[in-house]
């Protein structure tokens, strides 16, 4: 069984005076970050290793260390968005075996017995197998029905190292982290950070060109919506950075082309497969990264599997792998290779039925981002007493909504024309609550607002 050491201590071995964070004027190197790690580690040891711990996370150094605090012991953790509806976590959870995070009250005096000595003695690191489970993920995919995605040490270590081998990452490069350590996005900034031997700049302000320069950031991991402000802000606000990851959601062309002159991989990935699967790397050459495997099946459905692929759901009944008889995950997403791209058409959880066609929102999506000034874009359907279901879209960035309307008609077929345009609300998350804006369309075009 292949077993891991945990990633910081490695890093205090071979970079012991490079340092590891940076949190507003605070610094740590390897050495001292690990000897934080190792008092939090055993202020958990007194954890139940087969019990999952809950902890809400805001993004902190306390967070991050405490995170890496479990990983050293293989304790699972399910980090948790603070601002997440109570209703929607007991549905994620119920019937789900959870402890609470530990209070400081609780492990503060064990915390002061062991600082000393973490301090100034080795303590044994116990290898953790590849296959322990470390972090329990919500996530809705476009149901919003939670599900709990179970991902191990080593789908975060090999989607790591599959990632690093096109990032070129190295000991004095400073990593922002940009994504929620709720989301596997900002999970894997983690492991991608560490393993090479760079710096986490932790944020004590909001991004911006000024900070990023300010602290000399190198790699980032980016949706759209933040590129597009930063670039909005100052077109060379990323001319310093080596490598960005885009993902998230769709990009709008016109920002992809503002964006040629950057270092920009564009990325398809998945909670289930620990982030990244496929890179589109600057030259335009699209690249399965290693550890992982793809394919399309003859549905047209993305099927993937790898030494990245998570342990499956967990249930009340137990540990669903949802995998078929070959192993393969189907992601629910369809897409096709066009030469050496890969085209990601849609969900199938999405596509609706308009007077006997079927409408992929995804597809009518990318039209709309053609439109110069549209930043992001929704379709969802909303109930119809003639053909069944009409599509309304969403959109953000259009300050003449009719202007985008004549012009979004004329490049869809008649039985996509939507029956409304609307300003997209703000959105939570990184992800678009499709079924939240599905109701809101059907409030609105139905007239029973509340």
């Amino acid at each position: 069984m292949t077993e891991f050491v945990c990633m910081i201590h490695q890093g205090c071995i071979r970079w012991p005076e490079a340092t590891a964070v940076v949190c507003g004027s605070q610094a740590l190197t390897y050495r001292a970050l690990d000897a934080q790690v190792n008092i939090a580690a055993q202020a958990l040891s007194h954890c139940d290793p087969c019990v999952t711990v809950k902890r809400s996370v805001t993004g902190t150094l306390d967070d991050v260390v405490q995170l890496l605090a479990a990983q050293r012991i293989g304790l699972c953790v399910m980090p948790l968005n603070p601002q997440l509806p109570d209703d929607w976590l007991n549905a994620a959870v119920k019937n789900l075996v959870l402890a609470d995070w530990p209070e400081p009250t609780q492990n503060a005096e064990l915390t002061a017995k062991t600082a000393k000595t973490a301090k100034t003695a080795k303590t044994a690191i116990t290898p953790i197998a590849a296959n322990c489970p470390l972090h329990w993920i919500l996530t809705s995919g476009s149901t919003g029905t939670p599900k709990v995605a179970v991902l191990s040490m080593g789908n975060h270590h090999y989607s790591a190292i599959g990632s690093l081998w096109y990032l070129h990452s190295q000991v004095g490069d400073r990593y922002w982290m940009s994504l929620p350590l709720f989301h596997v996005g900002g999970l894997s900034q983690l492991f991608r950070c560490f393993l090479s031997g760079a710096t986490l700049v932790i944020p004590n302000q909001r991004l911006s060109a000024d900070c990023l320069a300010e602290f000399n950031i190198t790699h980032l991991s980016l949706v759209p919506t933040q590129l597009q402000r930063l670039l909005a802000e100052r077109q060379d606000a990323l001319s310093h950075c080596k490598s960005i990851l885009l993902g998230g959601a769709p990009a709008p062309q016109h920002l992809l082309d503002q964006a040629k002159h950057l270092p920009l991989q564009t990325t398809y990935g998945l909670t289930e497969m620990a982030s990244q699967v496929v890179t589109k790397q600057p030259d335009g050459h699209y690249q399965l990264l290693p550890y992982r495997a793809l394919k399309i099946s003859t549905l047209d459905e993305i099927l993937v599997k790898g030494d990245t692929l998570f342990l499956g759901y967990q249930t009340a009944a137990g540990l669903n792998p949802s995998v078929d008889a070959d192993g393969w995950f189907r992601t629910r997403d369809t897409g096709s290779w066009n030469g050496q791209r890969l085209v990601i058409t849609g969900r199938i959880d999405n596509q609706f039925i308009s007077g006997g066609e079927n409408i992929q929102p995804e597809v009518l999506e990318r039209i709309a981002l053609g439109y110069a000034t549209i930043e992001q874009a929704v379709v969802v359907p909303v109930s119809d007493t003639e053909f069944g279901q009409r599509p309304v879209i969403y959109v953000s960035g259009a300050t003449d909504l009719n202007g985008f309307l004549t012009w979004f008609i004329s490049h869809i077929p008649k039985h996509a024309n939507p029956i409304a345009v609307l300003p997209l609300p703000p959105q939570a998350g990184l992800k678009i609550n499709r079924q939240g804006l599905q109701q809101l369309a059907e409030q609105h075009i139905h007239g029973n607002l509340a």
